[in-house]
């Protein structure tokens, strides 16, 4: 029987205070950025400073050309 290699977590949180700090490892495509903070934190609640750090080496791309790599997405005016 073989046994999983222990690997990093593709998305790494950090917690400092009202800061929430998104470290990105490996490779993504087509990254939404809310969807990934609620997947992790849940739903922000308009409090906090979110910073999103891709990690040496990680690689954020596109399946296809008219897609963007990474996006945003849909955040409340009171997250900075």
């Amino acid at each position: 029987m073989r046994t999983a290699a222990l690997r990093k977590p593709a998305f790494e949180p950090l917690y400092v205070s009202r800061e929430r700090i998104l470290l990105i490892h490996g490779t993504h495509y087509n990254l939404n950025l809310r969807d990934l903070y609620v997947s992790i934190y849940g739903e922000p609640r308009g409090d906090e400073d979110v910073l999103f750090v891709a990690a040496p080496g990680a690689r954020i791309r596109s399946h296809r050309a008219h897609l963007p790599a990474c996006c945003s997405g849909v955040w409340s005016v009171s997250c900075l």
